[in-house]
């Protein structure tokens, strides 16, 4: 779950960077003032429908419009703070909203994205170039009565240094977390097979491994090597976490050494 109170800034930052979306109010704040409330879809009376777009409660367009600029507006909020907790966009919007509110206690309130509410339809996220940058657009802009453009990621300009390096100590952490947990069950193994330790990784599976680990930089396995004083378990690719080795010694414990640079 991305949310701390430690990050409290960063998400102060992702709001004051939303002046873009909050002025596509303005038009629609004075098209309404024009029309006295005039204009509604359905001919003149209100628009039936309720948020998720199913038939309900009477609700005045005006109303609907505003909450839908509201709604445009703090759906950036939340996928530009994802970034600036993870170093890229989220990969579809569920995966946003999954991952707000994962681990959540029961009672704790959710974060809910939800859908347009003029249209009852979901907003249009389009992530693109590895989730470095995205669009954001309305379902149907048509309901609306100024043109609402799309909106895509914010230039953070040096902010993105401080996101892409969130993104690589998540990696390194993950990468960590990985193999140390392969380093358990190596261990756990020899336990069970008077003190000799598995001859490769695959050995491992499905009794002391039940799914095989990759790092999180590019998706490959990890490197096993036994030796005769025991093993060793290396991440396949230092050099994405700027590192020049990230290995585990049987007998040394977690090596890590920086990369070099000329």
């Amino acid at each position: 779950m991305f949310f701390n109170c430690r990050l409290f800034k960063a998400f102060r930052t992702v709001c004051l960077g939303l002046g873009a979306a909050a002025a596509l109010a303005a038009p629609l704040r004075a098209e309404l003032s024009e029309s006295g409330g005039s204009g509604c879809l359905n001919g003149g009376g209100a628009y039936m429908a309720d948020a998720s777009g199913s038939a309900g409660q009477t609700k005045d367009l005006r109303s609907l419009r505003a909450e839908g600029i509201k709604a445009y507006a703090r759906l950036q909020v939340l996928i530009e703070y994802y970034f600036m907790q993870s170093g890229r966009y989220p990969h579809s919007l569920e995966s946003l909203e999954k991952s707000f509110n994962a681990g959540l206690p029961k009672d704790a309130p959710r974060v809910a994205l939800g859908n347009e509410p003029a249209s009852g339809l979901p907003f249009i996220y389009e992530p693109v170039r590895d989730y470095c940058s995205y669009t954001l657009k309305m379902p149907k802009p048509e309901l609306y009565a100024e043109y609402l453009p799309a909106l895509s990621n914010i230039d953070w300009a040096w902010l993105r240094f401080a996101a892409e390096g969130k993104r690589v100590e998540r990696l390194a952490v993950q990468c960590t977390e990985n193999i140390e947990a392969l380093a358990t069950r190596c261990e756990l193994y020899a336990k069970d097979h008077n003190k000799a330790y598995p001859a490769n990784l695959a050995a491992l599976k499905p009794v002391y491994m039940p799914r095989e680990l990759f790092c999180p930089v590019d998706g490959k396995p990890y490197v096993y090597i036994l030796n005769k004083g025991g093993y060793t378990i290396s991440c396949p690719s230092p050099n994405g976490h700027g590192l020049g080795n990230f290995t585990y010694n049987s007998e040394k414990g977690l090596q890590i050494e920086e990369l070099k640079t000329e």
